[in-house]
């Protein structure tokens, strides 16, 4: 704090509000999904990913009964996030295709205009939907209400990990910054990603006191922020790292193949938005 002023700290829910604060100026620093800050990065952009912090992220839970495959899955609507165009589904199709598994056979239902994850975990807990699709916090919220009756019946980490052993973990979201900001302060920048490690593992190692100072701010009772502090997986890891870079490689390689995105050179399409440490002073 003695190096580093925090003006303003905003609190967001959706994705696109936080991205345009970004875009527009609003905003120096966020946290975002890979595939939304590479999108804008191919848009033109002024951004800068640092770092992924954020892995292993969706669950297939069920309410009711167990499902310990995707065919236990068919005969129930699995409510999904956002839209079919997007990277839940398009993960989903993906594990789906890859473990034998048709996506057409399956009921997929899709809010509108998309499917917000916490109005999917509202009908989760109302028991409305049996079968959802969900991201952390929203899956831990979720589990933390309904009690014994909810389970996570399918990790995307865990069957990521069965069809490719060799790439570990799913990249899911991390530090963003504003161009402007690493090129005015690089050192500051970097001081604050090495503080952010820090911080993370230190919520790591004491999640009752991370859910105490979380909970009001999350709006959540303390107890499911407790729970998602103990489930969700927080590691600190720089862009630069070529493990980090092959498993974003990979991953994006899958949302490339399935439209979602499109990298017309691979990795190289992204890796001057990762090329954040070597950016000049102005």
């Amino acid at each position: 704090m003695e190096r580093i002023k925090v003006e303003e700290l905003k609190v967001w829910q959706e994705t696109e509000k936080h991205m345009g604060w970004v875009v527009n100026g609003r905003a120096d620093i966020t946290f975002s999904a890979v595939v939304a800050a590479v999108k804008l990065f191919q848009n033109g952009a002024d951004i800068k990913m640092a770092s992924i912090d954020i892995w292993d992220n969706f669950y297939v839970l069920t309410r009711g009964y167990r499902a310990k495959s995707f065919a236990n899955l068919k005969g129930h609507a699995i409510y999904a996030p956002l839209f079919k165009n997007a990277p839940p589904y398009a993960i989903t199709s993906y594990l789906m295709q890859s473990l034998g598994f048709d996506p057409g056979e399956f009921e997929f239902f899709f809010g509108k205009p998309f499917g917000r994850p916490e109005e999917i975990r509202d009908k989760f807990i109302s028991g409305e939907a049996d079968t959802v699709l969900l991201r952390e916090p929203e899956a831990s919220q979720a589990l933390f209400a309904v009690g014994g009756e909810g389970r996570v019946s399918l990790s995307f980490s865990d069957l990521w990990q069965q069809i490719h052993p060799e790439l570990g973990n799913l990249p899911n979201a991390g530090l963003l910054f504003k161009g402007e900001l690493i090129r005015k302060y690089p050192e500051l920048t970097a001081l604050f990603a090495d503080e952010l490690d820090a911080a993370i593992q230190w919520v790591n190692k004491h999640p009752k006191e991370a859910a105490q100072q979380a909970f009001e701010i999350m709006g959540q009772p303390q107890g499911a922020v407790e729970l998602f502090l103990k489930r969700v997986h927080y590691e600190h890891r720089h862009v630069e790292d070529e493990d980090v870079q092959m498993k974003i490689t990979r991953y994006l390689a899958v949302l490339d193949e399935k439209k979602v995105i499109k990298l017309k050179n691979g990795i190289e399409d992204v890796r001057e938005m990762m090329n954040w440490r070597e950016s000049p002073a102005s």
